[in-house]
């Protein structure tokens, strides 16, 4: 907008000009890593190669780079799963009371089940924060007699997602230039693919390649195709082509705080009647937003922000969602840790992936898992053929 500044309008606020990124004080991320994981976010299977023409640098520098990211755990690079997609369950969260002396006991619990994908401790409203993917069959049961049966819970509120507007594979650092963006992009991949996909069942091979992927998303072909009992060349197709049927997005994590992100919160969003589709379209648009649902209950939105100091928490709740004429109310709850988010473990900063539970696929991929030392820092994968 002409002048800047704040941006009301008839139809909402507009997202107030975020900072430029930059490591968190004491951060372990100078800028070339900070363009290498936003390198490795676009194609997580990028080869060391590819990645150093795309960026101007050579080949020697950001292997070198990239492995120490990687070998460390500041870095993880995971392929996540579309659960829904493959039929591996539906999406819910979960709001959790707990007793204040059995909080961190709670939420390491919540943590080690192999179906919570997300475990945040947060202040205000509630204690955890949990976003898991179950069966219909196994909603109650995981709900009523696991979370619920933990001691120190003390309230419990669940919430079905209803629509992604914003998920976490979609959201980059805004390091690039436009056109190291496009030398790094895989045309042939369609993110939005999967929206009109139907729902199907993998099968065995698939599976096996599906959880190593989520374990380390570049695992070689060699290591996968062991894995899974195929030939290389049919790993390396059956790679390719589900990640082209959007089952599986590959891309880096690390957490907020060292991209320059130290503040993260949760906005639980009511809306006017009508309106979810619009705000959330617009709201997704905000390169602060990380993370945003559509879900059943008493809010309409759920949104997973991170900024860089509480003034640009402020601003953000101000000029946008303080604007936008289609929210009605906003609980807000900052997040004080993450022990696990989107299949990985995280302590001190360090990423551990724990992979995403296949019935009957699982024993193959995470006995080979455990044969692996330094995953992904010590091979290059090879899905930039």
């Amino acid at each position: 907008m002409p002048g800047g500044g704040r941006a009301p309008s008839a139809r909402g606020g507009a997202c107030p000009q975020a900072r430029p990124v930059g490591p968190a004080p004491g951060a372990l991320l100078d800028p070339l890593d900070l363009r290498i994981v936003a390198a490795l976010q676009i194609d997580g299977r990028a080869s060391w190669g590819r990645i150093a023409r795309a960026l101007g640098e050579s080949e020697r520098t950001v292997a070198r780079r990239a492995s120490r990211l990687l070998q460390e755990g500041w870095v993880a690079v995971v392929g996540i799963v579309h659960k829904q997609l493959v039929g591996w369950g539906e999406p819910y969260l979960l709001r959790i009371g707990c007793e204040p002396r059995r909080l961190r006991a709670v939420a390491r619990s919540l943590a080690a089940m192999p179906e919570i994908r997300w475990v945040s401790v947060v202040t205000g409203s509630t204690d955890c924060f949990v976003e898991m993917d179950v069966g219909r069959e196994r909603l109650l049961p995981m709900v009523l007699d696991e979370v619920a049966a933990l001691p120190g819970v003390t309230s419990l509120r669940t919430h079905a997602v209803l629509r992604y507007f914003k998920s976490s594979h979609e959201w980059r650092l805004d390091v690039l230039t436009a056109e190291e963006t496009a030398a790094l992009a895989r045309t042939d991949l369609d993110p939005v693919a999967s929206l009109a996909a139907r729902p199907a069942e993998p099968t065995a091979e698939e599976n096996a390649v599906l959880e190593l992927l989520s374990l380390d998303g570049r695992a070689t072909t060699d290591q996968i195709a062991a894995a899974a009992g195929i030939s290389p060349s049919t790993a390396w197709r059956r790679i390719e082509a589900l990640r082209a049927r959007g089952m599986v997005f590959i891309r880096a994590d690390a957490e907020a705080s060292l991209l320059g992100m130290p503040v993260e919160a949760q906005l639980w969003l009511r809306v006017a009647p009508g309106r979810t589709t619009e705000v959330g379209t617009r709201l997704a648009r905000c390169p602060q937003v990380h993370y945003l649902v559509a879900t059943t209950g008493d809010c309409q939105l759920v949104a997973d922000i991170a900024l860089a100091d509480r003034a640009a928490l402020y601003t953000f709740l101000d000029e946008v969602t303080g604007a936008e004429e289609g929210i009605d109310q906003v609980d807000v709850t900052l997040t004080a840790q993450t022990p696990k988010r989107g299949f990985v473990r995280r302590e001190d900063g360090r990423l551990t992936p724990v992979g995403s539970p296949v019935v009957g696929a699982g024993a193959t991929a995470r006995g080979a898992r455990r044969e692996r030392k330094n995953p992904g820092a010590d091979h290059v994968a090879d899905g930039a053929r």
